[in-house]
């Protein structure tokens, strides 16, 4: 029958008496329902179970896919978000095709780049931030995939950690719009996340810490067991039971469900109808300006906590700023003087954390060689501390001269930055 469809004779007149060869199989069991959702909506729901076959490689089929029939997109995502709280579910990008060829070998694995969204800034401000908060969903959710893939790099925990940082920030800066009606709630549930990958964080930090400080220091060791192997054994541990939650869709039903939120458009009869993009946006901007430089003012430079918290405000706008250079322009200046900022305080507390984190470490162990290198690094840590972060502050120390903060144009806004105080 295929032979007499039109591909079927293009395709014999390109075989010719050539004899075709599979390259690979996809072999699996079906079963689907549809699903009528509250608003009315249907979508089919397929479980597929089976196997990829490429020559002697097989790959398993274990998925359920979900097809809106009718009805308004959001009623897929809260499906799959209501799907994944029963069930260890993870997003996957890749169709089975494709997967079977990269079991054949037929083809490489891309690296898959998320390109910067496009933008209508002519639309109102509330469809603009849902389409930047979606594309910071899709960043979250490749750097959990690469994450995944290989654990064992601390760039790719640290890289999940700002995203999931960046898209906080943004649903915090647009609180105002009404765009998501549990705002508050997501942001708290993927700070819940977010401190999951804390620990492993610290980890790595002390290992590099450990590490350069192996690079000035040659004596022999007299412990069996070095400061570096107590480090690798905690990241280790801790690395798998990230793995582990990952793994099993711990974030998947937070993230569909805010996806789903994005995508109703119940929120546009709540926004306030002058709120144009380049208003709401430099408005923003300027408010959250200034509650950094209050903060800056008044930070008791000796508390770790206060600069911790001061790094934190700093952090939130940066990431601000760098999510909405769409609908702002070229800004990018602003980034990198926030991005100093946030470095030069990231040492200090950064050196807290290591001491903290060694502490709780060695408390169970006897060696004293260990807790003498533990103590080692954690005063190494602090005098380095002190040092880079004085250097990094005279290079940035902002300029004294007062910008009056009006409503003239948004460049004078972004200007107010040049007055935070950091000393």
């Amino acid at each position: 029958a295929f032979a007499h469809t039109e591909i079927g004779e293009r395709l014999q007149e390109v075989v010719g008496d050539e004899i075709l060869e599979p390259i690979l199989i996809t072999f699996f069991e079906r079963r689907m329902v549809e699903v009528v959702m509250p608003d009315s909506s249907t979508v089919e729901v397929a479980a597929d179970k089976g196997a990829i076959i490429a020559g002697e490689k097989t790959s398993p089929i274990l998925e359920i896919e979900l097809e809106l029939k009718t009805g308004e997109s959001k009623a897929l995502f809260m499906l799959g978000a209501a799907l994944s709280r029963e069930f260890p579910l993870l997003p996957e990008p890749d169709s089975k095709f494709y997967r079977g060829l990269l079991l054949a070998g037929l083809a490489t694995v891309q690296q898959k780049k998320n390109p910067v969204p496009q933008v209508d800034t002519a639309k109102p401000v509330s469809e603009a931030v849902a389409v930047l908060l979606v594309d910071l969903i899709h960043h979250v959710l490749t750097a959990q995939r690469a994450f995944l893939e290989n654990p064992q790099f601390p760039e790719l925990v640290h890289e999940l950690r700002i995203c999931l940082r960046r898209l906080r920030s943004v649903l915090e800066f647009a609180e105002p719009l009404n765009v998501i009606k549990q705002n508050t709630w997501y942001q708290d549930e993927l700070k819940k996340f977010g401190q999951r990958l804390a620990k492993l964080r610290d980890l790595d930090v002390a290992y590099a810490s450990w590490r350069q400080l192996q690079d000035y220091q040659s004596e022999e060791r007299g412990a069996k067991v070095w400061l570096g192997d107590v480090l690798t054994e905690s990241r280790n541990q801790e690395m798998e039971k990230i793995v582990s939650e990952c793994s099993s869709g711990l974030a998947t039903p937070l993230l569909l469900g805010l996806w789903g939120e994005l995508l109703n458009n119940d929120w546009q009869e709540s926004i306030v109808s002058d709120h144009t993009t380049e208003k709401f946006v430099s408005n923003g901007l300027v408010s959250w300006i200034k509650r950094v430089r209050k903060e800056a003012e008044s930070v008791v430079w000796a508390d770790v906590n206060d600069v911790h918290n001061l790094r934190l405000g700093i952090k939130k706008l940066k990431y601000v700023v760098e999510v909405m250079q769409p609908l702002l322009g070229d800004r990018a200046s602003i980034a990198q003087q926030l991005e100093k900022l946030q470095d030069t305080l990231g040492i200090i507390t950064d050196a807290r954390s290591t001491e903290i984190l060694l502490k709780a470490l060695l408390r169970s162990k006897s060696s004293r060689a260990i807790h003498l290198e533990a103590d080692r690094l954690a005063n190494a840590r602090t005098v380095a501390a002190a040092e880079e972060s004085k250097q990094k502050l005279e290079e940035i120390q902002p300029s004294s001269e007062k910008v009056e903060i009006g409503q003239k144009n948004l460049q004078r806004k972004l200007n107010a930055l040049e007055v935070l105080k950091i000393s």
